[in-house]
């Protein structure tokens, strides 16, 4: 057989498998709610799909806590955690945008988490997690919306929403978690993740490292544009707090708000940003609340000890403490 004919087979059969690699892992846009038209396989009556590192996870795990609703816990890697389980045929499946989390109730499959966190709270109306006055209720959708991280643009309104300033915050933390991801796993996303810009990221900080990764301008200004923005935030809700009428946000009515908030904090302890704006403004009112979250019961289903964030933690403690490149580009006040 001609060279030519071997080489042209060769390439062929590699460009195929290239394609029908890429059809498994096709994701594709969902709508939020319950999926009626679909079905699938189940073995408990509600079965959570998600993180434990997740943000919006973290928020129905907690909802799902204070409501007292039995669930079955699936662990689904992201590529922080692991790997990109997300994109598997297995859990595309189940949701195919392969965003995680999805509630799967007696098979049927809700989509995005405020809409989750919705039907979650719509099941009884025992220790109900939204108001039942219109006037309270219109406060928990402002509050939601000022939490929230726009999928189609997580980052788009950091003046507007809390929620925005949460991606940026997290980068030097998605950095050192990089470490431990081997490169094959990470070129996996480069060839099928639909959102080229988030494997490029997580690639170039397994290559680059935290210290390197922080030279870079563009990243700079979106780590510092948040970090300012959060500032501002956090004064409005610790000036909210200060004014409220218990020892909630809603006054003595614990609400999804209070859920949501409390993930933000969770998040900005463990990427070390709570430390640095608790130093430089006054966050006495946030910090009770978050003090009285973590006394809550349904607090303790979140995983503190999760391994592989443990890890990237430690990492980013130690940068933090002994890199003064990295300490300077976070923290400085200039």
């Amino acid at each position: 057989m001609p060279t030519w004919i071997v080489s042209i087979s060769i390439i062929s059969f590699f460009v195929l498998s290239f394609l029908v690699q890429k059809w498994r892992h096709k994701t594709a846009k969902v709508t939020g709610g319950v999926q009626f038209d679909k079905s699938v396989s189940f073995e408990h009556s509600f079965e959570l799909y998600a993180n434990p590192f997740s943000h919006c996870s973290r928020k129905v795990r907690l909802a799902l806590e204070e409501k007292g609703i039995d669930y079955h816990y699936r662990t689904i890697d992201l590529i922080e955690t692991g790997s990109y389980e997300t994109l598997s045929s297995r859990y595309l499946r189940i949701n195919p945008s392969g965003l995680v989390p999805t509630l799967v109730h007696e098979g049927r499959p809700i989509y995005e988490s405020d809409d989750i966190l919705g039907y979650i709270d719509s099941l009884n109306k025992s220790s109900s997690l939204i108001p039942e006055s219109e006037a309270q209720r219109n406060e928990v959708s402002k509050w939601l919306e000022f939490c929230a991280i726009p999928s189609s643009d997580p980052m788009g309104f950091l003046e507007k929403n809390v929620g925005a300033c949460i991606p940026g915050l997290t980068m030097p933390l998605f950095m050192t978690m990089m470490e431990d991801i081997p490169l094959s796993r990470l070129v996996r996303g480069l060839l099928y993740h639909p959102d080229k810009k988030r494997p490029l990221f997580f690639t170039a900080s397994k290559l680059r490292g935290i210290s390197k990764m922080l030279q870079v301008k563009p990243l700079q200004g979106m780590i510092l544009r948040s970090r300012n923005a959060m500032s501002k935030h956090l004064n409005t809700i610790n000036l909210h707090l200060e004014r409220s009428e218990g020892m909630w946000v809603l006054g003595e009515s614990f609400t999804l708000v209070d859920i949501t908030l409390g993930v933000i904090y969770k998040r900005l302890e463990e990427s070390q940003w709570f430390d640095y704006y608790s130093k430089h403004q006054d966050l006495s009112q946030v910090i009770s609340h978050f003090d009285n979250l973590k006394q809550r019961p349904s607090w303790m289903s979140l995983d503190s000890d999760y391994e592989p964030v443990e890890r990237g933690v430690s990492r980013l403690k130690r940068q933090i403490a002994t890199n003064e490149s990295v300490r300077g580009i976070l923290f400085s006040t200039n």
